[in-house]
């Protein structure tokens, strides 16, 4: 099967170079909330290094519930993709993002309410291209960056209903099952692969990378 692997939460220049050799197809960069949240001029940096390295990542920058005025600020950095939560997909639209994400976070309305999505942006929203077009991002319980696992049950019978990004407590000892039960388009990785928060560690990077490919290539 074919799988985009992003990871997300970058901060250094490092991380990022590290991300981009061990064969990450997106990265993933936070200006909401939490230890990697970046400032409009950190991010600009990121994304001058990655412009010199002539990268093939998309670059995606996670806006959680930041207001239309601020997403519009991120969007004119340049980057390839935003990530807003449902209820903030409309404003990331109007900010006129290259491509929205929606992300949900888990709980016991999941299902419903990503099915609610789907239902009420189809087929506006499906007929998005690109590397991540038309997914959503589904999280573990407390949001991203927590490192709490989504109900992958749930997760994979959504996944049977259009294109998903799983997230949420991924590791590279536990992303192949994850691939093998839910069969998502996309994993997407951030503190499964820390070595303190907003520091990103290249071994489990490369670890992490390594699994999801080979998982991916026995479906």
């Amino acid at each position: 099967m074919t799988l985009a692997i992003k990871i997300c939460g970058l901060t250094r220049v490092q991380d990022v170079h590290v991300a981009i050799e061990a064969g990450a197809d997106a990265l993933g960069f936070v200006f909401d909330r939490g230890p990697c949240i970046l400032s409009l001029t950190q991010a600009e940096d990121l994304l001058g290094a990655l412009v010199r390295q002539r990268h093939p990542c998309l670059t995606v920058a996670v806006v959680g519930k930041l207001s239309q005025e601020r997403i519009a600020a991120i969007v004119n950095l340049g980057f390839d993709a935003v990530q807003a939560v449902e209820s903030t997909y409309e404003a990331a639209l109007a900010a006129q993002a290259p491509c929205v994400i929606p992300a949900f976070f888990d709980d016991d309305t999941l299902a419903s309410r990503v099915r609610a999505f789907r239902s009420r942006l189809a087929p506006a929203f499906d007929r998005r291209q690109g590397l991540l077009g038309g997914c959503v991002n589904v999280d573990g319980r407390g949001g991203g960056g927590a490192g709490n696992l989504t109900n992958w049950q749930v997760a994979a019978e959504l996944a049977k209903e259009g294109p998903l990004m799983l997230a949420g407590g991924l590791t590279a000892a536990n992303v192949a099952t994850a691939i093998a039960t839910v069969q998502p388009a996309a994993v997407d990785v951030s503190s499964g692969v820390e070595a303190a928060p907003g520091v990103k560690d290249h071994a489990k990077m490369r670890a992490f990378v390594q699994a999801a490919r080979a998982a991916a290539n026995r479906l």
